[in-house]
């Protein structure tokens, strides 16, 4: 019937998905026997991934009854096969079974999954290429893609239906529509405009098709803008190269492997070896000599075979002279090589002076290190003469220097030639010589050829051998100090004395007079510090001691090392008898000198100390003024100076200086030294003697005060009637004690002025307390206790006495802290004081007093043992025990 054989399937559910009823054209789709299916789930025959979906699907149809509802499934034919399937159902209202329709749709959808396939591609294609591509149909656009549309700034969909001349500069639309109506499929190029207004180039290519029945025509849209950029450049680098062939001075030739000259650049002719058309076509071989043609042939060969740049440096004649050039040849092809070649002709002739140069300062080098290691005079000019003869090719050389007025020849190199001595040691008076003179007062080089006018009055420099004599001046600090002459026997046409070689002479020159003032500079230098180094030793001798006899043996001993004299000797200055008496000397073989005694007026010495100046005696032999010649008998000086010894405007004394030769031409700056040294010895008298009278003084005004502080002692005992001698006795056995405790000499100066002084309070404690012959009241102990206080209070105004406040302000503390003024306790009273307590308790239990009895010594030792811990300090105590013991 028509269900069974309709072309679309049949199929009644139930609730639970099973097949109720199914038409043959269902049981085809399924791939069952229609008797097979019935009461069979259909969900068996949906895929997993549509299962989920389907069940979904059914519920929801089975829960709004009456209505219809659609979906698409994959099914699985006869279990394996797959295929898609449209099913529409219905459900009555009962809702106990659903009618459902079910269309294969495979074919359908494979169509579908081709076409987004296919549309996938292109849109991978497009975003793939860097190029844009246009369809358009009679110049509307269809479609774009994606690089199209960022190539021109818009969107596909701001593209599609739009014209294409929307992204044409309208310079470029004439040709675009001119190649679309032609159909023609070579490129053309175009201006492209974006959507922002700016422009690029493109190239357009486009081919006439036809799709969905309808003719369009595809182009593809290409980016050129880098590349027009790049020949616009090229275009600028050839203009650029054509313009620097036509400026440069360089060779540019092409070569083939077999060193034929296949191209010339344009370049400056006078670098050729020949005119262009001479050498074109030809080979190295026919043009160039054949060392040459060897050459370039086989650079040429090396740059074609290597691929490298290989460089070289080679000579030609060209136009009768040598030009040097660098040539560099590197490949081309594989059998063509390009050779650029540079004239280098000025910096060869650079670098052979340069090199002359070097070999210049390396002789002047080599010169001056080996002067410098020399000391000897004569062997340095014998070193110079050799050195300009080795460095200036010439026949001889000669130093002459000027001594007085006369030339002296003191150094020759070689000591002979050709049979001729140099004459060393020959003396030429300079007015003889007027051109050599003339060099001198110029300070500037002569050359002189053997026969001209200038040559009369050198003759006898030329040796009979020398063909060219160069004369070169010596000066030190600009004052003429000799010549260097160098001779040259062979033919003077040879330009012996080049420019080069004058000046090599004369840094030669300049060199040896360097080497003179370098060493008298270092033998003053030498002086000098010798001369402060004798300074030095008086200045820490003065302040180190103040031993005269000790510090003027050192300056004598400085006089005769700096001066180099033989004797020295100071007189001291009596003020009181006015005379000049012998006190120092060094350097007499005789002790004659020692008895030295002169009136102030007296003698040479007496007259430098009156007038206070320095006196001279060239010769003593010849002078009868010198009283004490009897003394110096068998001493021979000749040479006398005499110096005062001034200090702060007063004479101290005088210095003698002798010497067994004369004292002539010495210079100034040896009297200056001299007078320097007679300073040093002023000073030291006068430290000497200022010391002297200070510590005289300093004894005295300690002898006074200690008389002072003893006078002190002895008031207060007649005024307190203490035992006579008390603070005598308590003084001096506080020192002993002290100076047991191992306390240092200086402090026991102040123990002792303490111990003295040790009740100088009571002075303000009233008399009818002080003297009070019975017991004191409280009140009355109260005053008498504030005797420290009162010392404290007298003496710490007193600098001088400040020391030695230890004892008077804390000699009533106790150890156990109950004394007083302060109550101090253990070692916050000082050491001193505790020393004095034991000392001043001792010698009180020691003495009468007015109330009692003096103590046995047993006794008393007893007392203090006892009291050790709490009156006493226990190591002052154990101290003096020791101390009485051994007593």
């Amino acid at each position: 019937d028509l269900y069974d054989f309709a072309p679309t399937g049949y199929f009644t559910l139930a609730r639970d998905g099973a097949i109720h009823q199914v038409n043959l054209a269902g049981a085809n789709l399924l791939g069952v026997e229609r008797g097979k299916l019935i009461k069979r789930r259909f969900g068996v025959f949906v895929s997993a991934q549509s299962r989920p979906a389907f069940s979904a699907f059914l519920e929801k149809v089975f829960s709004t009854s009456g209505s219809k509802a659609a979906c698409e499934i994959a099914l699985l034919k006869d279990g394996h096969e797959p295929l898609w399937a449209h099913i529409e159902v219905i459900c009555p209202e009962d809702g106990q079974e659903c009618r459902a329709v079910v269309v294969d749709i495979t074919e359908r959808k494979r169509a579908e999954e081709a076409l987004r396939e296919s549309e996938e591609r292109w849109h991978f294609i497009s975003q793939a290429t860097y190029e844009g591509i246009v369809v358009h149909e009679q110049g509307t656009i269809v479609d774009v893609s994606e690089t199209g549309a960022r190539m021109v700034g818009y969107t596909r969909e701001e593209l599609i239906g739009k014209s294409i001349l929307i992204f044409i500069h309208p310079d470029s639309v004439e040709t675009v529509l001119k190649n679309v109506s032609s159909g023609a499929e070579s490129p053309i190029e175009a201006i492209g405009l974006r959507k922002d207004g700016t422009t690029f180039h493109c190239e357009l290519r486009g081919r006439n098709l036809t799709f969905q029945d309808r003719p369009v025509r595809v182009v593809v849209v290409r980016d050129i803008t880098e590349r027009k950029q790049a020949e616009e450049q090229l275009a600028a680098s050839e203009a650029e190269l054509r313009a620097l062939f036509a400026g440069m001075t360089d060779v540019v030739i092409v070569y083939d492997a077999d060193g034929r000259y296949i191209k010339i650049a344009p370049t400056n002719p006078i670098n050729l070896y020949r005119p262009p058309d001479d050498m074109l076509g030809k080979t190295v071989h026919d043009i160039l000599p054949k060392e040459q043609a060897d050459y370039t042939v086989a650079k040429i060969g090396e740059a074609l075979q290597t691929g490298q740049v290989v460089t070289g440096e080679y000579a030609l004649q060209i136009g009768g002279k040598e030009r040097w050039f660098a040539g560099s040849a590197s490949r081309l092809s594989e059998n063509t090589a390009v050779w650029v070649a540079h004239d280098i002709t000025t910096r060869k002739r650079a670098e052979e002076q340069i090199q002359s140069q070097v070999e210049t300062l390396g002789a002047l080098y080599d010169l001056s290190r080996t002067l410098s290691e020399m000391e000897d005079f004569n062997a340095i000019l014998d070193r110079v003469t050799r050195c300009a003869v080795e460095s200036t090719h010439v026949t001889f050389a000669r130093v002459l220097l000027l001594e007085q007025d006369d030339l002296v020849a003191r150094a020759a190199f070689p000591v002979r030639v050709l049979d001729h001595a140099l004459q060393v040691g020959q003396r030429e008076p300079l007015a003889d010589h007027p051109t050599c003179q003339r060099v001198l007062d110029e300070n500037t080089p002569l050359v002189i050829q053997a026969g001209s006018p200038e040559a009369g009055d050198c003759a006898s420099f030329f040796l009979g051998i020398a063909q060219t004599l160069c004369i070169i001046p010596l000066h030190v600090h600009e004052h003429p100090f000799g010549l260097l002459m160098l001779g040259e026997a062979r033919d003077p046409a040879r330009e012996p004395f080049t420019t080069e070689k004058l000046h090599l002479a004369r840094s030669i020159g300049d060199q040896t007079i360097s080497t003179f003032h370098r060493a008298a500079l270092h033998e003053q230098t030498e002086k000098q510090v010798q001369r402060l180094a004798a300074l030095r030793e008086i200045d820490m001798a003065i302040s180190s001691s103040f031993d005269l006899r000790v510090t003027l043996s050192i300056v004598l001993n400085q006089i005769l090392m700096q001066l180099k004299v033989d004797a020295a000797d100071v007189l001291l200055l009596n003020p009181f008898l006015q005379s000049l008496d012998y006190t120092a000397g060094q350097g007499f073989r005789t002790p004659g000198i020692t008895h030295s005694h002169l009136r102030l007026s007296e003698g040479f010495a007496g007259k430098a100390a009156l007038e206070h100046r320095l006196l001279h005696i060239p010769d003593l032999t010849q002078e009868s003024g010198f009283v004490r010649l009897p003394l110096l008998a068998g001493e021979n000086f000749i040479g006398y100076y005499a110096v005062p010894l001034v200090a702060k405007g007063q004479v101290k004394g005088v210095l003698e200086v002798f010497h067994r030769a004369p004292l002539n031409n010495i210079g100034g700056e040896w009297q200056g030294f001299l007078e320097t040294l007679a300073g040093q010895a002023a000073i030291a008298i006068d430290n000497a003697q200022l010391f002297d009278g200070l510590q005289r003084s300093n004894t005295e005004l300690v002898l006074a005060y200690d008389s002072t502080l003893e006078g002190w002692a002895k008031a207060l005992e007649l005024r307190d009637e203490e035992t006579e001698g008390h603070a005598q006795r308590v003084a001096e056995m506080t020192v002993k004690l002290a100076r047991a405790m191992k306390i240092s000499e200086a402090e026991l100066v102040h123990v002792r002025r303490g111990a003295l002084l040790h009740d100088i309070g009571k002075m303000g404690v009233p008399d009818e307390i002080l003297r009070k012959p019975g017991p004191l009241s409280d009140e009355e102990w109260v005053v008498m206790r504030k005797h420290p206080v009162y010392a404290y209070e007298m003496l710490s105004p007193i600098t001088y006495l400040r020391p030695a406040l230890d004892i008077p302000y804390c000699h009533h503390e106790k150890w156990d802290g109950s004394g007083y003024p302060r109550k101090l306790q253990g070692e916050q009273i000082p050491l001193a004081a505790r020393l004095f307590a034991v000392v001043d308790v001792w010698d009180a239990l020691n003495s009468d007093r007015p109330y009692r009895k003096a103590w046995s010594k047993v006794k008393a030792l007893e007392y203090i043992r006892e009291q050790s811990g709490q009156h006493f300090d226990p190591q002052v105590v154990e101290a003096f025990l020791q101390m009485a013991d051994s007593r």
